[in-house]
């Protein structure tokens, strides 16, 4: 029976940096999608994306001749601020994992592999607890679930592409 490792304080604390900025983007998104589907009741319409949204509200909110009214600019207004704000604390937990990466050697050897960021890094470092538990890189792929599928008929396995069914963290650590 294999165990799992107990994490250190400091890990525990960098998987809830990591978890708390996931959730700050999913809230961010959301927020996105319904001014986008706000302003779009108005006639006001803009291509999908954070960016296009952080392009085109303010000219909308400045824009006297469009069909929004002053109690929807104040709404819109106020929740662009907390679109805003939640862009703040989204880089400001970037930052700090930045800087976590700098101080862990662990974090600066990972960052070393070629498509490992630093941001991944320190997700690695709390997830991952040991590397020594692991025999083969096979292994965390296995523990990450990016394993190949596979079909079976007559006894004879065919090994497919590898499933999207994987830990979705570590491909939505980059902003």
């Amino acid at each position: 029976m294999r165990f799992v490792p107990l994490k250190s304080l400091e890990q525990q604390d960098i998987q809830m940096l990591h978890r708390i900025r996931e959730r700050l983007i999913k809230n961010r998104t959301v927020l996105s999608n319904q001014i986008q589907g706000l302003l779009a009741e108005y006639g006001l319409v803009m291509p999908k994306g954070i960016n296009h949204l952080k392009a085109h509200l303010p000219s909308f909110l400045e824009d006297g001749t469009n069909e929004l009214s002053a109690p929807a600019r104040r709404y819109f207004l106020g929740l662009n601020e907390k679109f805003d704000e939640m862009s703040v604390q989204i880089k400001s937990i970037y930052s700090e994992k930045l800087r976590i990466n700098r101080q862990h050697e662990v974090c600066q050897r990972l960052s070393t592999i070629t498509g490992i960021e630093p941001i991944v890094a320190t997700a690695f470092y709390a997830g991952i607890v040991d590397g020594k538990a692991f025999n083969s890189g096979r292994h965390i792929y296995a523990w990450l679930s990016i394993v190949p599928g596979q079909h079976s008929t007559a006894g004879k396995p065919t090994l497919l592409g590898i499933s999207k069914r994987g830990n979705t963290y570590f491909e939505n650590t980059v902003d």
